[in-house]
């Protein structure tokens, strides 16, 4: 989705609160991947001040694209492995890992972890 953003006009999402969950997952990642050089948008340096930010996000924007090899290095960091799995043991993407041990299946029993 990313190394393709350039060619996606818009997101249909027809249900209002899916479509600002998806937003607001998405958004950060932009700005992680989203790079002039060694200078991303997520740099609290350059956000310390808005014009040397809004200069930034001018010169990713005339870029016209995310550079592949930012999205490939990003998705790639070993720190985050499994981050995006689900049903990751430790970190479920976007849930409570808790809820694996408090969860009970159909008949009312406890699932077990793993």
């Amino acid at each position: 989705m990313f190394t393709r953003a350039h060619e996606i006009e818009d997101l249909e999402v027809p249900v209002p609160p899916a479509a600002s969950g998806l937003m607001r997952i998405l958004a950060p990642i932009a700005a992680r991947i989203a790079a002039d050089g060694a200078d991303t948008l997520d740099d609290p340096d350059a956000a310390e001040d808005i014009d040397d930010w809004l200069d930034l996000r001018e010169r990713v924007l005339k870029a016209g694209r995310f550079d592949p090899r930012a999205v490939d290095a990003y998705f790639d960091r070993e720190d985050l492995a499994g981050r995006f799995d689900l049903f990751d043991a430790e970190r479920p993407f976007l849930q409570d890992p808790r809820l694996r041990a408090e969860c009970v299946d159909a008949k009312g029993g406890r699932t077990r972890p793993g």
